[in-house]
């Protein structure tokens, strides 16, 4: 068996029998396709440790590979190696001995309580465009869509993969089903959010949809597609003067949680990480938040 064919075995246990999702699955070809580009190889046997660890230096002096890239395909490269390994197809890991780049923990971007409050009014006043035939539809399911990003802190694509039976408006929960890691979490549903899901959820029935997607485009009546959300951000980054991603609408979420005084290991939960280390970043952006509270303490204008 070829590599290659190694690989598509790999790939597809990964998918069907591992059930991990597309997007994982996607991150492995990838890994596995630089390293091809950097150096054809037909069989296994041909991988060693002196070729894995020019591939990485390759990308970082040729290719000016970020520490986050290194590491995206060291981790793609030694699960293939590691399935290699149980498969004894090779007596070890070939990155065993390579160490694993390593990356800063650096505080997330995020968007400040005053510029998430402007991107939720230019979202509420933005036009909508005159294309659209069902303006009041299209205005509900917008605000709807940033509100859950701010008020959930929910990835793209768990967003994007919301059913209807996935909110519980009685018990104000919302159950995200195969987030990363495949893990389910259960995140709270505040009464603004409840409040602007509900109004949506109202005008969506009126005009007859029948798609078990929460948030679905109009015209195919399907689930909503990355490139139209990338358009909807687009018109609200220009219209509010907010220069965002999905990704800090999620951080956003969790600095103002943290700076509420939300417990870590309930905001660990919400966020659906698997290390607490990962949730303290915010908690260290709270000591930020409060270090520059303290200038207001009356005494300090004696």
């Amino acid at each position: 068996m070829t590599l290659n064919e190694l690989h598509d075995r790999f790939c597809s246990e990964a998918a069907h029998i591992n059930n991990l999702t597309k997007d994982t699955v996607r991150w492995y070809r990838d890994g596995f396709s630089i390293l091809q580009t950097f150096k054809p190889l037909r069989h296994l046997h041909e991988i060693d440790e002196l070729i894995l660890t020019d591939f990485l230096l390759w990308g970082r002096e040729h290719r000016n590979w970020k520490p986050k890239t290194m590491l995206d395909y060291y981790g793609s490269l030694s699960s293939f190696f590691n399935w290699c390994e149980n498969k004894r197809l090779i007596p070890k890991n070939p990155l065993k001995h390579i160490p694993r780049p390593k990356i800063p923990r650096t505080i997330p971007k995020a968007l400040s309580e005053t510029e998430a409050r402007q991107v939720l009014e230019s979202v509420q006043y933005l036009p909508v465009p005159k294309t659209y035939r069902h303006p009041t539809f299209h205005k509900k399911r917008d605000i709807a869509i940033f509100a859950t990003f701010l008020f959930t802190g929910l990835r793209r694509q768990e967003l994007l993969n919301l059913k209807l039976h996935d909110v519980n408006f009685e018990e104000a929960i919302v159950v995200v089903r195969s987030g990363k890691g495949q893990k389910d979490r259960i995140i709270p549903l505040s009464f603004e959010l409840k409040r602007l899901l509900q109004a949506y959820l109202e005008e969506r029935s009126k005009l007859g949809i029948d798609t078990e997607y929460i948030f679905t485009s109009l015209q195919k009546q399907k689930k909503l597609g990355v490139r139209t959300l990338t358009r909807m951000f687009q018109r609200v980054k220009e219209a509010s003067r907010v220069n965002f991603t999905t990704h800090q609408l999620r951080h956003t979420f969790a600095t103002l949680m943290a700076e509420s005084q939300c417990d870590a290991f309930a905001l660990c939960d919400m966020m659906g990480h698997s290390d607490i280390k990962t949730t303290m970043v915010y908690v260290k952006t709270r000591s930020e938040h409060k270090r520059k509270q303290i200038n207001n303490h009356p005494l300090n204008y004696l």
